[in-house]
């Protein structure tokens, strides 16, 4: 039986997080952090993993009435890490949590060790930008039941929509019940008006570039567009869809343990 790291939570300025495991600093950073449960699991074992809903979503309060920009978000991150007297942590950014990312590394560039960017995008573009054009139209007609069926056929692959189908009530908790149309319309108004593409060729910190070869979503044209604009990047493809992490978690995992032995080697 493999031993269970024991799981610690706080609470710091807004921000509800979870503590599990022993040794270098993962943080994992998506909207709610419920996404993360296979990667809490398997990467606790030798790691700190870090977990936590983003301000103003799921268990994170907010400060004021207004939601936070992008940019507010990595300043957030910033000061989890601090609070927690984390040393260059690995970062690990999913979907919104990967635009958050880059707005972190360029504000903030030697607080992590790491960066890993997980079906993420540098600019709405495209197909891209028509389908989160399309998704926002549903939040801004309050159409949550619209919006969820058609975000739904994005996230996974064909081969595991079957499964996914099985276990859709409670990935959906994990995922979505948490979010309101407020808090949804706030990040595709912010998504669709990212634009990376100016600042980071500046980011120098060693970072691995995810992406899904069945992501309609932010395709793959999206993920080796971050990855030619990110000067010391590797380039990974999965055989997913949206999110490599819950459709192919042992593979995703084994990527960032093998990402967190070349840094520790660097070191």
């Amino acid at each position: 039986m493999r031993h269970q790291a024991t799981a610690s939570t706080g609470y710091t300025d807004g921000l509800r997080y979870t503590v599990q495991g022993s040794g270098p600093a993962l943080v994992l950073v998506c909207t709610l952090a419920g996404i993360w449960s296979a990667q809490v699991r398997a990467l606790s074992e030798n790691h700190t993993v870090v977990t936590y809903d983003m301000r103003h979503f799921g268990r994170s309060a907010s400060r004021d009435a207004a939601y936070p920009d992008l940019a507010g978000h990595a300043r957030d991150l910033r000061h989890l890490i601090d609070h927690l007297s984390l040393d260059r942590p690995v970062i690990v950014g999913l979907s919104h949590g990967g635009i958050v990312l880059q707005h972190f590394a360029r504000e903030f560039p030697d607080h992590s060790a790491g960066l890993v960017f997980v079906s993420t995008l540098i600019k709405a573009l495209g197909q891209t930008r028509l389908l989160l054009n399309l998704l926002h139209g549903y939040l801004l007609d309050n159409d949550m039941a619209g919006f969820w069926r058609v975000l739904r056929t994005l996230l996974f692959s064909e081969p595991a929509f079957a499964s996914f189908a099985q276990r859709e009530d409670l990935l959906k908790r994990r995922m979505f019940n948490q979010l309101t149309v407020d808090c949804l319309k706030n990040i595709y108004v912010h998504a669709l008006a990212h634009d990376g593409t100016g600042w980071l060729p500046a980011v120098s910190t060693t970072s691995l570039v995810v992406g899904g070869i069945a992501d309609v979503l932010f395709p793959v044209t999206q993920t080796e567009l971050l990855a030619q604009h990110l000067p010391n990047s590797r380039l990974l493809i999965m055989d997913t869809a949206h999110l490599p992490p819950v459709e192919a978690p042992e593979q995703f995992n084994q990527a960032i343990l093998k990402f967190c032995d070349v840094l520790a080697s660097r070191a």
